[in-house]
C-alpha cells in the first residue's frame, strides 16, 4: 500500500516539475519580449534557473544509480545557486533600490553560488556539499538519502537570507504606494516568499515526505502568478518605486484614472492643490472633483489640453494647463486616463502683459487701433449674422496740442488720461473705446436698430465735455470733433469705416469744431453738414 502510494505522489510530483519547467521557460520567453523593461536580463536569468533547476529534478527522478542521481543533482544546482542571486538582483532592481549596487559589490553577490557550484562538481574528493548519501530501494525509481556537508548549510543559509532581504525591501515599499502599485509588490512578494517556505520545510526535514522537494512545485505556481502579473498587473511595464521617485517628486499636479472615471492615483502636487488626502480622494469620481473647472466629458477625450483657473484653499487663484491623456498598453484600448495639471500662472501673466502691450495703449489703459480692428471686425460679422448695425466714431479732442505746447507734455499725457477716463465714462461696457492715436479716439457702437443711437451717443459725448478738466490747478476745456460712419451704408469693411468716420472728423474740424457729423451726410450743402454743435 505504502508503495502504491508512493508511486502515485511519484508520477504526480514529476509531473508537476514539468509543468513548472513549462511555466518558467514560458515566462523567460514574455521576458525576452519585453525590451524597455527595468531588470529584464536578470529576471530571464531567474526563470531560466527555475526551469533547470526543475528539469534537473525530473532527470534525478528518474535515475536508479547514485552515480546518474549525482549527476542529476549538479545539473540542478546550476539553477539552485544561482535563482536566490537573481532574485534578489530583479526584486532591487523593481524597487529601486540598487543604488548601492556597483559592478564590484555585483560581483562579490556571485562568490558563494560560484564555490557552491565548484563544490558541488568536485563533490566526490571533499564531501562539503554532500556529507553521505545512500538509495532508499523501497520504491521505484528509487529515492536517494542525503547527508548534508558544511557548505551546505553555508550556502543555503546565504540563500535564505537573500530571499529574505528581498522580501523586506518588498514590504517596506508597501507604505509608499498607492493601492494600484501595492498590488503588483504583493505579487512579488507571494512568488518569493512561499518557494522560500517550501525549501526551508525540504531542508530542514519538517515534511512526512522527505524525498519530495516542494520547492520546485510551489514555483509552478509562483511562475503562474507571475504569468498573470505579467499579463494582468504588468508587473514589470512600470516600476512602481521608479514611479515614486518621479511621480511623488513631480511640481505638476497628476490624477489617474480607471475607465470609469474614478481616481486611482494622485501624486502630493495635485492632494495640495485640491486640499485633501490620497484616501479621500481614492475611489472617487473625478467628474465631482473637476466639475467646477471643465466638462466631464472632458476628462475622458485624450489628447486634449484645457486652460483653467483654480481657486486653491488659500484663497489665491491660479491658471493651469490641463492635459488629459489615455493609458493603453500598446495597441490596447485605453486603461484608464493620466490627468496632468501644469501650473502656468506665470506664463498667463507673461502673456496677459504681452498681450496688454500689443494691444493696449500703455498711458491711457484703452484699446489700440489692432485691438479697435479686431473689435470691429467682430462686430461686422455678429451685425451681418444679425442684420444689425455698428457705428464708428471718430474723435479728435480740439485745443489738445495748445495744451501740450503750453503745459509740456507731462501735462498733456495726463489730460489724455482724463480724456479716456471721461469716454468709458459715458459709454456702454459693451462698446468698444481706443485711442489710435496723439489725440484721436475711435469708438465702436455695436447693435444699433437705426442711425440715431449713433447720433444719440455723439451728442451724450460732446455734453460730456462741456464741464473743464482740472489741470495743474487751471481749468482747462477740451471739446471733441467727431466723425460718425454707420453700416450698411457707409461701407462694411473696416478700412472704408475706418477712413469715412475719419473724413467726417476732419469736416467737423473745418465746420468749427465741438461737434459731429455723419458720413452719409457729406456731399450736401454746407449747412446741413454739421448736424449738431454743443
Amino acid at each position: 500500500m505504502q508503495y502504491l502510494m508512493y508511486n502515485w505522489i511519484h508520477y504526480l510530483y514529476v509531473s508537476l516539475l514539468i509543468f513548472a519547467t513549462v511555466l518558467a521557460l514560458l515566462s523567460v520567453l514574455f521576458a525576452a519580449r519585453m525590451r524597455e523593461t527595468p531588470g529584464r536580463f536578470t529576471l530571464i536569468l531567474l526563470m531560466s534557473g527555475v526551469a533547470v533547476w526543475c528539469f534537473g529534478c525530473v532527470i534525478e527522478l528518474q535515475q536508479i544509480t547514485e552515480i546518474g542521481k549525482l549527476l542529476a543533482c549538479k545539473i540542478q544546482y546550476l539553477g539552485i545557486a544561482t535563482v536566490p542571486v537573481t532574485w534578489f538582483l530583479f526584486v532591487i532592481t523593481y524597487v529601486r533600490r540598487d543604488g548601492w549596487l556597483t559592478g564590484t559589490r555585483r560581483a562579490l553577490l556571485w562568490i558563494i553560488p560560484t564555490v557552491t557550484l565548484l563544490l558541488m562538481w568536485t563533490n566526490e574528493a571533499h564531501h562539503l556539499m554532500y556529507q553521505a548519501t545512500s538509495l532508499d530501494l523501497g520504491g521505484y525509481p528509487p529515492y536517494w538519502r542525503i547527508t548534508y556537508g558544511a557548505w551546505f548549510w553555508i550556502h543555503v543559509s546565504y540563500n535564505w537570507g537573500l530571499v529574505a532581504i528581498a522580501l523586506c525591501l518588498a514590504f517596506f515599499s508597501l507604505r509608499d504606494l498607492a493601492p494600484f502599485y501595492r498590488r503588483q509588490v504583493l505579487v512579488l512578494l507571494g512568488i518569493a516568499f512561499f518557494p522560500l517556505v517550501a525549501n526551508i520545510v525540504y531542508v530542514l526535514r519538517l515534511t512526512p515526505l522527505p524525498y519530495f522537494d516542494l520547492t520546485p512545485v510551489v514555483f509552478a505556481v509562483s511562475g503562474v502568478g507571475l504569468l498573470v502579473a505579467l499579463r494582468f498587473f504588468y508587473l514589470v511595464d512600470l516600476s512602481p518605486i521608479a514611479r515614486n521617485a518621479v511621480f511623488e517628486s513631480m511640481i505638476d499636479g497628476v490624477v489617474v484614472l480607471d475607465t470609469r472615471g474614478r481616481i486611482m492615483d494622485s501624486n502630493p502636487a495635485m492632494r495640495a492643490l485640491l486640499g485633501k488626502r490620497q484616501q479621500e480622494l481614492y475611489g472617487i469620481d473625478a467628474a465631482d472633483i473637476f466639475a467646477g473647472w471643465l466638462p466631464a466629458e472632458a476628462l475622458r477625450q485624450g489628447g486634449e489640453v484645457y486652460t483653467v483657473q483654480i481657486t486653491g484653499q488659500d484663497g489665491t487663484s491660479r491658471w493651469f494647463d490641463l492635459r488629459v491623456t489615455a493609458l493603453r498598453i500598446g495597441k490596447h484600448a485605453s486603461q484608464g486616463w493620466l490627468l496632468v495639471l501644469r501650473d502656468i500662472t506665470d506664463r498667463h501673466g507673461l502673456q496677459e502683459r504681452l498681450n496688454t502691450l500689443a494691444f493696449y495703449d500703455h498711458l491711457t489703459g484703452l484699446p489700440n487701433r489692432l485691438l479697435a480692428h479686431d473689435r470691429l471686425m467682430t462686430e461686422l460679422a455678429r451685425a451681418r449674422r444679425l442684420q444689425t448695425r455698428v457705428a464708428l466714431l471718430y474723435l479728435d479732442a480740439d485745443g489738445f496740442k495748445w495744451v501740450n505746447d503750453t503745459h509740456g507734455h507731462s501735462a498733456g499725457d495726463h489730460l489724455l488720461q482724463l480724456i479716456a477716463a471721461r469716454l468709458t465714462a459715458s459709454m456702454r461696457e459693451t462698446d468698444t473705446i481706443a485711442r489710435v492715436g496723439g489725440d484721436e479716439f475711435v469708438i465702436v457702437v455695436s447693435d444699433l436698430a437705426n442711425p440715431e443711437f449713433a447720433i444719440r451717443t455723439a451728442d451724450r459725448i460732446l455734453a460730456a465735455f462741456t464741464q473743464p478738466f482740472m489741470l495743474g490747478g487751471e481749468a482747462v476745456t477740451i471739446t471733441m470733433s467727431i466723425g460718425i460712419a454707420v453700416t450698411p451704408d457707409d461701407g462694411m469693411e473696416i478700412d472704408a469705416l475706418f477712413r469715412h468716420a475719419d473724413d467726417a472728423m476732419y469736416h467737423a474740424k473745418l465746420n468749427g469744431k465741438n461737434a459731429f457729423v455723419l458720413y452719409a451726410n457729406l456731399g450736401r450743402p454746407a449747412d446741413d453738414i454739421a448736424i449738431s454743435q454743443a
